[in-house]
Protein backbone atom coordinates (compact mmCIF):
# COMPACT_ATOMS: atom_id res chain seq x y z
CA UNK A 1 0.00 0.00 0.00
CA UNK A 2 1.68 3.47 -1.04
CA UNK A 3 0.20 5.28 1.98
CA UNK A 4 2.38 3.06 4.48
CA UNK A 5 4.88 3.16 2.48
CA UNK A 6 4.98 6.91 2.52
CA UNK A 7 4.31 6.95 6.62
CA UNK A 8 7.06 4.57 6.61
CA UNK A 9 9.14 6.74 4.98
CA UNK A 10 8.41 9.98 6.18
CA UNK A 11 8.79 8.42 9.93
CA UNK A 12 12.24 6.76 9.16
CA UNK A 13 13.92 9.84 7.49
CA UNK A 14 11.94 12.53 9.71
CA UNK A 15 12.06 10.76 13.00
CA UNK A 16 13.96 7.47 13.67
CA UNK A 17 16.89 7.77 11.65
CA UNK A 18 19.94 8.83 13.27
CA UNK A 19 21.86 11.27 10.85
CA UNK A 20 24.94 11.40 13.21
CA UNK A 21 25.52 7.29 13.75
CA UNK A 22 23.65 5.55 10.18
CA UNK A 23 24.73 6.15 6.38
CA UNK A 24 22.95 4.69 4.00
CA UNK A 25 23.61 2.79 0.86
CA UNK A 26 22.20 1.30 -2.07
CA UNK A 27 24.40 -1.73 -2.30
CA UNK A 28 23.50 -5.02 -2.11
CA UNK A 29 19.39 -4.35 -1.47
CA UNK A 30 20.32 -1.17 0.50
CA UNK A 31 20.62 -1.53 3.39
CA UNK A 32 22.01 1.44 6.74
CA UNK A 33 25.77 1.27 8.35
CA UNK A 34 27.07 2.16 11.13
CA UNK A 35 29.34 5.58 10.13
CA UNK A 36 31.61 5.20 13.10
CA UNK A 37 33.06 1.43 11.77
CA UNK A 38 33.68 3.24 8.31
CA UNK A 39 35.92 5.55 10.16
CA UNK A 40 36.74 9.49 10.19
CA UNK A 41 35.95 10.00 6.54
CA UNK A 42 32.27 9.20 7.05
CA UNK A 43 32.31 11.07 10.78
CA UNK A 44 32.81 14.38 9.33
CA UNK A 45 32.78 15.70 13.47
CA UNK A 46 32.63 19.09 11.96
CA UNK A 47 29.23 18.34 10.75
CA UNK A 48 27.88 14.81 12.43
CA UNK A 49 24.44 15.21 11.24
CA UNK A 50 25.84 15.25 7.75
CA UNK A 51 23.51 12.76 5.46
CA UNK A 52 25.62 10.26 4.09
CA UNK A 53 25.17 8.25 0.98
CA UNK A 54 27.47 5.40 -0.05
CA UNK A 55 28.20 5.66 -3.72
CA UNK A 56 26.88 2.54 -5.58
CA UNK A 57 30.61 2.30 -7.18
CA UNK A 58 32.96 2.83 -4.89
CA UNK A 59 32.18 1.97 -1.54
CA UNK A 60 35.10 4.40 0.09
CA UNK A 61 33.21 7.42 -1.80
CA UNK A 62 30.74 9.79 0.13
CA UNK A 63 28.14 11.09 -2.13
CA UNK A 64 26.57 12.96 0.42
CA UNK A 65 29.33 14.43 1.77
CA UNK A 66 28.71 18.15 0.38
CA UNK A 67 24.93 17.64 1.57
CA UNK A 68 23.73 20.71 3.37
CA UNK A 69 20.70 21.46 5.33
CA UNK A 70 19.81 17.80 5.92
CA UNK A 71 18.28 18.96 9.29
CA UNK A 72 16.11 21.02 7.23
CA UNK A 73 14.72 18.49 4.61
CA UNK A 74 14.68 16.04 8.20
CA UNK A 75 12.34 18.68 9.75
CA UNK A 76 9.82 18.90 6.52
CA UNK A 77 9.66 14.38 6.57
CA UNK A 78 8.75 14.58 10.48
CA UNK A 79 6.28 17.33 9.64
CA UNK A 80 4.38 15.64 7.22
CA UNK A 81 4.69 12.48 9.22
CA UNK A 82 2.45 14.54 12.06
CA UNK A 83 0.30 16.32 9.83
CA UNK A 84 -0.68 12.93 7.36
CA UNK A 85 -1.16 11.11 10.76
CA UNK A 86 -2.88 13.44 13.18
CA UNK A 87 -6.77 13.39 13.75
CA UNK A 88 -8.66 15.22 11.58
CA UNK A 89 -11.82 17.04 13.40
CA UNK A 90 -13.90 13.72 12.19
CA UNK A 91 -13.51 11.13 13.83
CA UNK A 92 -11.89 8.18 12.23
CA UNK A 93 -10.66 10.14 9.26
CA UNK A 94 -6.84 11.11 8.89
CA UNK A 95 -4.84 13.21 6.35
CA UNK A 96 -3.79 10.76 4.50
CA UNK A 97 -7.20 9.10 3.86
CA UNK A 98 -7.42 12.08 1.62
CA UNK A 99 -4.87 10.88 -0.69
CA UNK A 100 -4.98 7.44 -0.03
CA UNK A 101 -7.54 5.02 0.84
CA UNK A 102 -5.78 3.19 4.05
CA UNK A 103 -6.16 -0.50 5.09
CA UNK A 104 -7.49 -1.13 8.40
CA UNK A 105 -3.79 -2.29 9.73
CA UNK A 106 -2.90 0.91 9.08
CA UNK A 107 -5.77 2.80 10.31
CA UNK A 108 -5.53 0.63 13.65
CA UNK A 109 -1.90 1.33 13.58
CA UNK A 110 -2.37 5.24 13.80
CA UNK A 111 -5.62 5.24 15.58
CA UNK A 112 -4.90 2.83 17.99
CA UNK A 113 -1.15 2.73 18.22
CA UNK A 114 0.89 2.63 21.77
CA UNK A 115 0.94 6.46 22.76
CA UNK A 116 4.83 7.11 23.41
CA UNK A 117 6.43 10.42 24.08
CA UNK A 118 8.21 11.98 21.03
CA UNK A 119 11.38 10.78 20.23
CA UNK A 120 14.24 14.21 20.54
CA UNK A 121 16.53 14.65 17.89
CA UNK A 122 13.98 15.08 14.83
CA UNK A 123 12.52 18.18 15.15
CA UNK A 124 9.06 19.31 15.06
CA UNK A 125 6.67 21.09 17.43
CA UNK A 126 5.98 19.61 21.05
CA UNK A 127 2.75 17.90 21.38
CA UNK A 128 3.40 15.95 17.86
CA UNK A 129 2.97 12.37 17.75
CA UNK A 130 5.09 9.40 18.68
CA UNK A 131 6.17 7.36 15.84
CA UNK A 132 4.60 4.19 15.28
CA UNK A 133 6.02 1.07 14.28
CA UNK A 134 7.75 1.11 11.10
CA UNK A 135 7.00 -1.68 8.51
CA UNK A 136 8.89 -4.83 9.90
CA UNK A 137 11.62 -4.95 7.12
CA UNK A 138 12.99 -1.39 7.92
CA UNK A 139 12.82 -2.09 11.72
CA UNK A 140 14.95 -4.69 11.12
CA UNK A 141 17.47 -2.72 8.84
CA UNK A 142 17.44 -0.10 11.79
CA UNK A 143 18.13 -2.83 14.16
CA UNK A 144 21.46 -3.50 12.12
CA UNK A 145 22.95 -0.37 11.79
CA UNK A 146 22.06 -0.48 16.16
CA UNK A 147 23.31 -3.88 16.91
Amino acid sequence: NLGILLVDFLCLYGRRLSYVDAGVSCRDGGHFFSKSKRGDAWLQPSRPGCLCVEDPRDADNDLGRNSYNISHVRNAFGLAFDVLTSPTTYPGESRLAKLVRPEANLYHRLVDGEKQPASGGGGGGGGARAPQPLAPEIADAIGAVEA
